[in-house]
């Protein structure tokens, strides 16, 4: 089939194409609201409903419609996704007020989140950002969460204050600093992170560029709310700090005297719109934190 389908028909040949792969078992399309607006995804049923995570589709086709990625090539990778996530379903765990706050991590998501969805989920402002929460449920290449909504927060008998309090201190532990080369190793090699964190206790950081995330590699721009551990950042760098924003899953670090703010978000403005996917970009702003204050802030433009 050539190279001229539209995204929706692209999208039903997905479902085909995946349904055909798992006898006995349902391919759906299906549009999810997410922070950005609604997504299109690929979800695979059985008997007792969903096996898997959702296959969101956009990425495929765009690769696809750049002749960087055939048909089969797309039905191919959802498929062994979805074999990956079947070898151990995801099972979720009896609701309550204990298991959500030992578990609950608060995301980062622009401030022009879609209103829909913000009105259906437990969100608070953050500087010009907003702040969301999710329940992780279970590592599996990665993490299966849950997103916090209101009713949620009802049943398990939370304020927003009780909820956010948890999810901070559940991410200020498990904030890491890596270096930018360890990094870039392990995506490369499409591992999981493998050196260690620098400890910040002990260790002086060259002049460089790190790499603020979380231990699962997911939605790790929550160190944005981590003020305290900034200054230790600070510190061990001797130096004031800029923050990029890479995306909502990690911060790039690095020393205020190694470059100026508008040459960051100039290519900050890029990155965003060359780079990242749907539901990935945090913001176009560029973040500081300095020696002694309070926490991190916008840097004034």
């Amino acid at each position: 089939m050539g190279k001229n389908l539209t995204e929706k028909m692209f999208n039903e040949e997905l479902r085909k194409g995946v349904e055909s792969a798992f006898p006995g078992k349902k391919a759906e399309v299906v549009s999810i609201q997410k922070p950005t607006g609604k997504m299109t995804g690929i979800k695979l049923l059985d008997a007792d409903g969903v096996i898997a995570p959702t296959a969101y589709t956009h990425q495929y086709y765009e690769k696809y419609a750049k002749g960087m990625l055939s048909l089969e090539g797309a039905i191919e990778s959802i498929c062994d996704d979805f074999r990956n996530a079947d070898k151990e379903k995801v099972t979720v765990p009896e609701i309550s007020r204990d298991a959500l706050l030992g578990g609950v991590i608060p995301c980062i998501v622009s401030a022009d989140a879609d209103v829909r969805w913000v009105e259906s989920v437990v969100t608070r402002p953050f500087l010009n950002l907003r702040i969301y929460y999710r329940w992780i449920l279970k590592e599996l290449n990665g993490s299966a969460s849950i997103v916090v909504n209101k009713d949620l927060l009802k049943q398990c008998g939370l304020s927003e204050d009780e909820l956010y309090e948890a999810a901070l201190n559940n991410a200020k532990a498990d904030t890491q600093l890596r270096s930018m080369e360890s990094m870039l190793g392990d995506l490369i090699q499409r591992r999981p992170p493998e050196a260690e964190p620098i400890d910040l206790n002990l260790s002086k950081c060259p002049r460089g560029m790190y790499v603020a995330t979380g231990s699962r590699g997911m939605y790790g721009a929550y160190a944005l709310l981590a003020g305290d551990w900034w200054e230790s950042v600070a510190k061990a760098m001797d130096d004031d700090v800029y923050i990029i924003p890479s995306s909502v899953h990690e911060l790039i670090a690095l020393p205020k005297s190694m470059a100026t703010a508008d040459d960051l978000r100039g290519m900050i403005h890029d990155v965003n719109r060359s780079q990242l996917g749907p539901g990935e970009m945090v913001s176009d702003e560029l973040y500081e934190y300095d020696r002694g204050s309070d926490g991190v802030t916008v840097v004034a433009r």
